[in-house]
C-alpha cells in the first residue's frame, strides 16, 4: 500500500510539473536579452514559447515571437539546459539544403517578379526606394540580367521590401505596394528610381506618379492609408531583418545570401555556376 501511495504521489508531481518550463530558463531574462539583440522596441509585443525538445544536445529549442499590429516574426534559439548559454543559429541537415531555413521563410508567389516561374535560378531583391546604392543597381545591373538571364527563361527576379531609411522609405513602398494592386509595380518601381531630388518621395510626388501612369486615384490613396499596406511593407521588412539583411540592396540566389551593389559580373558568376549545377543551359556565347 506504501509503495502504491508513493508512486501515486510520483505520478500527481510530474503530472503537475508537465507544462512548466524547466527552472533554468527565466522567460524575462531571455525576453530582455532577445530584445536588445534584434532591436526590438517597447512597440514590439514579444512571446517566449515554452521549450521543447532540441536537435541538439543540452539544450532546449525555444521559439520568441515579435508581434507588431497584425504582423508577426518568430526567432528560434536554442537554450541551455541551465539557462546560461543561448544560441541563434540554424541547425542544417546535411541531407538538405543549406538555404531550406531562409527559403521557407519567404513567400513569393504573389510578390513583383520578373521571368518565368519555375526558373532554375530565383534572386529575391531587398531593396529601399530611397537607397543609392539599390537605385545604381536598378540602373547599372538589373538591365543586363533582364536581357541575359531573365527575359531568356533561365532566371526569376523578385522584390521584397526592406524599408530601413525613415518614413520616406516607408511611405514609398506602401506606395509601390499599391500600384502592384492595379498591376503596374514595375512601371512605378522605375519611376521611383527615376526620381531625384529633395521631393522625389513627398506624398504629392507618389501621388503624381501614380496619376502618370494611369492609375485610379481614388483606390491608390485608399490603399496607401490601408492598415493591410502597412502590415504588408512592415512584416517584409522584419522577414529580412531576420534572415540577415541588414542594408540595401541585398539578395538571396536560391537561398544564398549577396550583399551590396555588386558589379554585373558577381551575379554573372553566381547564375551560372547555379545553371550549370543545375543542368539547364547557361548564356548564349557571343
Amino acid at each position: 500500500m506504501i509503495r502504491v501511495a508513493a508512486l501515486a504521489a510520483l505520478l500527481v508531481f510530474a503530472l503537475s510539473a508537465a507544462g512548466q518550463p524547466p527552472a533554468g530558463l527565466d522567460k524575462p531574462k531571455l525576453e530582455a536579452y532577445v530584445r536588445h539583440l534584434l532591436l526590438w522596441g517597447p512597440q514590439i509585443t514579444v512571446t517566449v514559447a515554452d521549450p521543447v525538445p532540441a536537435p541538439l544536445a543540452g539544450f532546449h529549442e525555444v521559439r520568441v515571437t515579435g508581434s507588431f499590429q497584425r504582423a508577426s516574426l518568430d526567432e528560434i534559439f536554442y537554450v541551455s539546459l541551465d539557462g546560461r548559454k543561448m544560441i541563434r543559429g540554424t541547425v542544417f541537415d546535411l541531407d538538405q539544403s543549406p538555404f531550406a531555413a531562409e527559403i521557407a521563410k519567404l513567400k513569393t508567389d504573389l510578390q513583383p517578379s520578373l521571368g518565368t516561374p519555375g526558373a532554375k535560378v530565383v534572386i529575391v531583391a531587398f531593396s529601399d526606394f530611397q537607397c543609392s546604392y539599390c537605385r545604381k543597381f536598378w540602373r547599372d545591373t538589373l538591365p543586363r540580367i533582364e536581357e541575359t538571364y531573365i527575359r531568356t527563361g533561365k532566371v526569376r527576379f523578385v522584390y521584397r521590401h526592406l524599408a530601413l531609411l525613415g518614413p520616406p522609405s516607408v511611405e514609398a513602398a506602401l506606395a509601390a505596394e499599391c500600384a502592384h494592386a492595379q498591376g503596374k509595380f514595375w512601371p512605378y518601381h522605375d519611376r521611383l528610381f527615376a526620381s531625384g531630388g529633395i521631393f522625389a518621395l513627398s506624398e504629392g510626388s507618389l501621388k503624381g506618379y501614380a496619376k502618370e501612369l494611369g492609375m485610379d486615384a481614388a483606390k491608390f490613396s485608399q490603399c496607401v492609408g490601408a492598415p493591410e499596406t502597412r502590415e504588408t511593407v512592415e512584416r517584409e521588412t522584419m522577414v529580412a531583418r531576420a534572415i540577415g539583411m541588414t542594408g540595401t540592396p541585398a539578395f538571396l540566389i536560391n537561398g544564398g545570401r549577396l550583399i551590396g551593389a555588386q558589379p554585373y559580373e558577381v551575379f554573372e558568376a553566381i547564375f551560372e555556376q547555379m545553371l550549370q549545377e543545375a543542368g539547364a543551359p547557361s548564356k548564349e556565347k557571343r
